[in-house]
């Protein structure tokens, strides 16, 4: 609406600018009779950047989503050799070092030349072999039965461990929160887990849809979250972390556990299980109930279980980071919109 007292202010701002440059050509564009046939440009430029954007956000959205289709048709991918001794630790901890050789070069014929086996490795534990394939170093992991879950026993050592913090001003969010999730990592029960190939560190840290490119561009695949479970725990129960018993709530056990890197392995040659956001084949629930017990991806469209990440929450703001470095901790892909890790695992039918 225009009055007297605004015709006066737009009269004087004019006047005061007309010693500017552009003053003719703005005061001419006030003047000019606008035709009413002759309506802008639709859509503007501005208008198709902002639509392009729109629709390369939602071609991204859909990329990231078609990860948890893919992780499950690519939870076939296996090879089989003749080796019943890696159905258990304990059969492959007994068989001779000559078989463990001639199982360890059937398993490099049956996995192909872009594989290649390089030495036993002992960590702990029983020899195991280790190949590599485009730069990375790889386990080969014995199966058996695996606890899943967070067991009493391993509650009763972060409830000991919290009795002592009792005074903490983050006590809360350090330990009863924790508490209070305990459903998420229940009921426990066992898996049977098949052998495995599986990656010794975490791949690097890409966006979902880059995810779902080098999952597709692989010919290895996610492990369900049984399988990680069983590989962060180096085939042991009661482990909180991939290092063991020690509760790890404060900094100082992240920064030396990061700096040991591949030295500070499971029994099984794996490290850094808790650092990174790694996606799994299942498909996210709220807790254990009705999960499969052989070992396999629970099914179905949504988005995938991702265990760990306080690596990507660094320096921890004392709010329960330290809650994603357990071996039973779980989370959904949808808390990592902007990144996630893959560790490349492949079946190993004996």
């Amino acid at each position: 609406v225009t009055t007297p007292a605004v015709e006066a202010a737009m009269q004087a701002l004019l006047e005061a600018g007309r010693s500017d440059k552009q003053a003719p050509a703005l005061e001419a564009l006030l003047q000019a009779p606008v035709a009413p046939d002759q309506p802008p440009a639709r859509p503007t430029a501005q208008a198709r950047q902002s639509l392009a954007y729109l629709m390369n956000k939602r071609a991204e959205a859909r990329r990231a989503a078609a990860l948890g289709s893919l992780a499950e048709a690519a939870f076939a991918r296996d090879i089989t050799v003749d080796a019943p001794e890696l159905r258990q630790l304990a059969t492959w901890a007994a068989a001779s070092d000559a078989r463990r050789t001639e199982i360890a070069h059937a398993v490099a014929a049956a996995l192909g030349p872009e594989f290649r086996f390089i030495e036993f490795a002992t960590y702990g534990g029983p020899p195991i072999a280790v190949f590599e394939h485009a730069g990375q170093r790889y386990s080969l992991v014995p199966g058996g039965t695996a606890q899943r879950g967070l067991s009493a026993e391993e509650e009763a050592l972060i409830r000991a461990r919290a009795a002592t913090q009792q005074d903490s001003p983050s006590y809360f969010e350090l330990y009863e929160s924790l508490f209070e999730q305990l459903g998420v990592m229940r009921p426990v029960g066992e898996v049977n887990i098949g052998a495995l190939l599986a990656g010794q560190a975490p791949g690097r840290v890409v966006d979902n849809p880059q995810a779902t490119d080098l999952l597709e561009a692989s010919r290895l695949r996610l492990p369900s979250e049984a399988e990680w479970e069983h590989l962060a725990r180096g085939g042991k129960r009661g482990e909180l972390t991939y290092r063991g018993t020690e509760v790890p709530d404060n900094e100082a056990w992240f920064e030396a556990t990061a700096a040991l890197g591949p030295r500070g392995a499971n029994q099984f040659g794996l490290a850094g299980f808790g650092y990174e956001p790694e996606a799994c084949a299942d498909r996210w629930h709220g807790s254990h109930d009705g999960a499969p017990t052989d070992g396999s991806p629970r099914l179905g469209d949504g988005p995938r279980v991702v265990r760990g990440g306080a690596g990507q929450l660094y320096p921890w703001q004392s709010t329960g980071e330290w809650h994603l470095l357990l071996s039973a901790m779980r989370g959904v892909q949808t808390m990592w919109e902007f990144s996630l890790a893959l560790r490349f695992v492949l079946g190993v039918r004996c």
